[in-house]
């Protein structure tokens, strides 16, 4: 190593050191003496990462001021995080029990049931949702995902659609049309060349960081038959960081499918 690359080396270290240091710091390190200092200090668990410390803090808030709905959804949070989904439902129906009115609670325990697979009492939380807040794009979105993991695409179809008419940004809604339009089982649902378009939109949306739009993409040009870009795109989404395994052995499952020119369609209910 020469003495470029060595000055180089330690400065990366010291760089490190001086951000690992800010960090602590900006934690406060005496306990806190009510709830909202646990709050503040657990807020900031959060934004380090610290998840555990941050539940922690959360819920000794809890303890000294039980009647405030948003400690519940802060440690709601934190337990989806952790993919304890049990815990997150628990939380958010305790907050919504405090505040009925707030929609965004009612979104957030449908989307713990929708990652439980209890799609009947998600659709039920999305239909609240809306019913409280009608322009809530993200509502729309999770009610059309749980219908389409039912195998209600005619009802799935028409929520993607009004979540984009209500935020033209919503990446996961451009998405997940995108998904249904190239992979339906129905064939009256398929038109490739449009889930082309909408897959593309979701990936600039997301930078091109999102290794599940790309993958999406991936599918959308395998079904219109360009099978060369679409295992571009799935080797690309395969090669990203953090893909759990059981999604990178789908996406691997999917991607012998194109080299054999298949294009990929869900199974038929």
């Amino acid at each position: 190593m020469n003495n470029s690359q060595t000055l180089k080396h330690r400065a990366t270290w010291a760089l490190a050191a001086l951000a690992l240091i800010g960090a602590m710091l900006s934690i406060p390190r005496s306990r806190p003496k009510d709830a909202q200092g646990f709050v503040i200090r657990g807020d900031s668990y959060n934004k380090k990462g610290d998840i555990e410390n941050a539940i922690n803090d959360y819920t000794e808030a809890i303890r000294l001021s039980p009647g405030e709905y948003i400690l519940y959804f802060k440690r709601a949070y934190n337990y989806d995080l952790q993919k304890d989904f049990d815990k997150a439902i628990t939380d958010y129906t305790e907050a919504i029990r405090l505040e009925p009115r707030e929609a965004g609670l009612y979104f957030n325990r449908g989307s713990e049931y929708g990652q439980k697979n209890e799609l009947e009492k998600a659709i039920a939380d999305f239909n609240e949702a809306i019913q409280l807040n009608t322009n809530l794009s993200s509502a729309y979105n999770g009610r059309g995902y749980a219908n389409y993991k039912k195998g209600n695409f005619e009802k799935a179809q028409p929520d993607f659609l009004h979540a984009i008419s209500l935020e033209p940004t919503n990446g996961v809604a451009y998405g997940n049309l995108a998904w249904l339009l190239a992979t339906c089982p129905t064939d009256s649902f398929r038109n490739g060349e449009e889930a082309v378009t909408l897959a593309t939109k979701a990936c600039q949306l997301t930078n091109w960081k999102s290794w599940l739009r790309i993958d999406i993409l991936a599918a959308a040009y395998a079904e219109v038959g360009d099978f060369g870009v679409a295992i571009q795109y799935q080797q690309k989404a395969m090669g990203f960081l953090g893909v759990r395994e059981k999604d990178w052995q789908k996406m691997h499952e999917r991607l012998e499918m194109y080299r054999q020119k298949r294009a990929y369609h869900r199974a038929a209910e």
